[in-house]
């Protein structure tokens, strides 16, 4: 059976990211916070799903060209 399944990257947001974003912190700065707090880039995520055997490392891949 084929179905699909996500891949995704989520940014819980926790006090310092709110307080980073009030300030108007750079995207970047606010990403190195975020992954400093646990979160999982997409291209961990999509690791995950493979080591998983939900996905393939073509289609992981994929994703994160079209990420670009």
């Amino acid at each position: 059976m084929r179905g699909r399944t996500a891949v995704y990257e989520i940014m819980p947001m926790t006090e310092t990211l709110r307080e980073m974003v009030l300030r108007r912190t750079s995207s970047a700065a606010l990403r190195t916070q975020a992954i400093r707090e646990g979160m999982l880039t997409l291209r961990e995520a999509g690791i995950r799903k493979v080591i998983e055997g939900v996905t393939t490392p073509d289609e992981v891949a994929r994703i994160l060209l079209d990420e670009e």
